[in-house]
């Protein structure tokens, strides 16, 4: 028996039949509160799997694509809400730019969902954004890019060269300024950032173990 086992005994003993209800009570409720918190915080923080993109921009891909620009692209899951985040973040990004930026904003959209999937926030949001182009994709461009977890972004420079790879925010659903916001800033300005990765978190775009090009629906829509 555990050593909150043996508290609940203890004072099952000894205490009057009534109190003893309410103990018990008490300590399971205390212990699926904190079970509950401890799995959500857990989730928060747990990032999307670790991916390797391609190192320079794939030339078979149907992105927006400026010579001599650099391109960012922003992978979302349009039923994502940890994504508003990630998307509010990347208004503020994009508004420290100060020299010409290629935006694309890629949601995902699986065939076989009806036309109100991407009537939503993320994708209204996404709209109202500066030099971004928007994207509903099948698959086809994550897949080609090799992310899996929506509010991945990646940054090519105008050399075609991949320079930033990650997420920008520093757990789901998290808002607020970070290494990750400001090295992305800083290599739109054309200066050194801080890092060039960061971790991703996100809904998952593709299911683990998916070797048939399914996408993933939100654990959280």
């Amino acid at each position: 028996m555990n050593l909150i086992g043996r508290l609940v005994e203890s004072q099952r003993r000894s205490l009057p039949h009534p109190f003893r209800l309410t103990i018990l009570a008490i300590v399971a409720w205390g212990f699926t509160v904190g079970n509950g918190m401890y799995l959500m915080s857990r989730f928060e923080n747990t990032p999307g799997r670790s991916v390797v993109a391609p190192r320079h921009w794939p030339s078979d891909s149907v992105l927006l694509h400026t010579i001599k620009e650099s391109t960012l692209v922003f992978f979302a899951h349009p039923r994502c809400p940890c994504t508003f985040a990630s998307l509010e973040q990347l208004e503020r990004i994009l508004s420290k730019a100060k020299v010409p930026v290629q935006c694309n904003i890629v949601f995902l959209t699986p065939p076989e969902n009806d036309l109100n999937w991407t009537d939503c926030a993320n994708v209204d949001t996404a709209k109202s954004l500066q030099s971004s182009g928007i994207v509903f994709d099948e698959g086809d461009e994550i897949r080609r890019f090799g992310v899996t977890t929506s509010g991945h972004v990646l940054l090519y420079d105008a050399t075609d060269r991949l320079v930033f790879s990650g997420g920008i925010t520093i757990s789901r659903g998290q808002r607020g300024d970070n290494i990750a916001v400001q090295s992305l800033i800083r290599l739109l300005n054309r200066q050194i950032p801080t890092m060039n990765a960061a971790p991703v978190f996100g809904c998952p775009l593709i299911p683990e173990n998916s070797s048939n090009g399914d996408t993933a629906s939100c654990p959280r829509s």
